[in-house]
């Protein structure tokens, strides 16, 4: 739902960066998503679907979200707006479900209204990362950072762990080192 708003925003704001046609440096995303897609389709179609909502429900949540990228990237969203008010939500996930509000599916393990716990450490990892991109003093990156963190460590997602922890390892080495190493 909050997807679907944020797309329907889009089609009443200007884009700032043309993405095709003349002088479009982005030319080649839209096609190589709707590209993707379809590869993504034809897979779910082919194979057997055991899960909860059917490859048609995932192929449109996978479109509205690369629409959302598309629309990102065209400047259609502030991102960091985006980020901050993930990040508040986040936040408010985590207090409801340590105040017995939120659902508790997996007992102890915070995962609040993500209602999974792996889902719920993805959220806290991934915003944690681009978050930090929206601070520069740091002693506020070491608090985005600690609390980040305690919250993916709170979630029991060991593959969340691991993600964060290689993704802050990514953010320090572009600070130190060329494209080369950070690449590799």
């Amino acid at each position: 739902v909050g997807v679907s708003g944020l797309l329907g925003l889009t089609l009443l704001r200007p884009g700032g960066i043309r993405l095709g046609g003349p002088g479009g440096a982005l030319g080649w995303l839209a096609p190589v998503l709707v590209l993707l897609v379809g590869y993504l389709v034809l897979v779910s179609i082919s194979s057997p679907d055991d899960s909860l909502s059917g490859w048609p429900r995932r192929a449109l949540r996978l479109t509205m979200v690369l629409a959302l990228l598309v629309a990102i990237v065209s400047g259609r969203l502030h991102w960091p707006s985006l980020v901050r008010g993930a990040a508040v939500g986040l936040l408010a996930n985590a207090a409801l479900f340590f105040a017995g509000v939120a659902p508790a599916p997996y007992g102890e393990y915070l995962s609040g209204f993500l209602l999974d716990k792996n889902q719920a450490g993805l959220a806290y990892a991934v915003v944690t990362l681009l978050y930090l991109g929206l601070v520069d003093e740091r002693r506020r990156q070491v608090a985005v950072v600690l609390l980040g963190a305690a919250l993916v460590w709170t979630t029991g997602s060991r593959t969340s762990i691991a993600a964060l922890a290689c993704g802050l390892v990514w953010v320090v080495l572009r600070e130190y080192a060329g494209v080369s190493p950070i690449w590799a």
